[in-house]
């Protein structure tokens, strides 16, 4: 079974942290190909170049910045191969299911929620018996009717291989953006976020974080940004976090993070201006 994980990158220095925790996880009973593209190159040229790869299966992560773009191409590939499986999955399409499988009548299903597991576990059936029932966190339709199979608790995040030692990636790191993920999930209930949805906070191992940043740093990354929601909502790992990288940094090397400033404890903030880079 040939797969395919794609997305739709805002610029070509953007990596898809999401579609490499899918490889990753997918591993080795499945060997996904990654192929990323940007919201400005041609939707011919996206199509062709996807087409060529002779795929049975494709998923789709799908944001806001490329949700768009997402749809024109899948309605393309469907409209040339019919046979396709085609998967979606990400933020953009994990709320309002139901309305999704209505605007995008290519896509055969949707994840919902976290993917990891639940990609892997639909891979399985595509290629084994086609019982969907099996798998928990997918929309789908069946005699013309909508299914929807919420997800059966979250991932175990201690469990996910590391997505940041690709084989393919070897060689990159040095020329994009690299994002890394330390934890998942938000504390706040800001209306116009979808964070808000998920309550309370997970966090990866520590210790296998700091040796992922360790290979990053080694390997020729550059810039290296953090997605954690609120970086510093436990003023205790932040500094943990804080001291590991003022004493592993490598010239040249930034790092960036999303944090609430209004509870930047003076601490903290005199521990970063007595001992972090500029």
């Amino acid at each position: 079974m040939n797969i395919i994980i794609s997305t739709l990158n805002a610029k070509y220095i953007h990596t898809s942290l999401s579609i490499r925790y899918l490889k990753a996880y997918a591993q080795p009973e499945y060997d996904a190909q990654l192929a990323e593209y940007t919201i400005k190159d041609p939707i011919m040229n996206i199509v062709g170049d996807l087409y060529s790869k002779k795929p049975d299966v494709i998923g789709f992560s799908c944001y806001i910045w490329n949700i768009e773009e997402t749809m024109k191409v899948v309605a393309m590939l469907k409209k040339i191969n019919p046979e396709l499986v085609i998967i979606l999955g990400g933020p953009e399409v994990t709320y309002d299911v139901h309305d999704w499988l209505d605007q995008i009548p290519g896509a055969d299903f949707i994840v919902i929620g976290e993917g990891e597991v639940t990609f892997k576990d639909l891979l399985s059936e595509i290629e084994g018996e086609h019982n969907y029932k099996k798998v928990s966190g997918i929309a789908y339709r069946q005699d013309g009717k909508k299914v929807i199979q919420p997800q059966n608790g979250k991932v175990d995040l201690k469990s996910l291989p590391s997505p940041y030692r690709l084989e393919e990636d070897r060689n990159e790191i040095s020329k994009r953006v690299t994002y890394i993920e330390t934890s998942r999930g938000c504390p706040f209930s800001c209306q116009f976020c979808l964070s808000s949805i998920e309550v309370g906070v997970r966090y990866f191992d520590r210790e296998k974080i700091k040796e992922d940043i360790r290979y990053l740093m080694d390997n020729g990354a550059r810039t290296i940004k953090f997605v954690d929601r609120t970086f510093n909502i436990s003023r205790s790992y932040a500094m943990e976090m804080f001291r590991f990288l003022i004493d592993e940094h490598q010239p040249g090397v930034v790092f960036q993070f999303e944090i609430t400033a209004d509870i930047m404890r003076p601490e903290v903030i005199q521990f970063l201006n007595d001992h972090a880079p500029a």
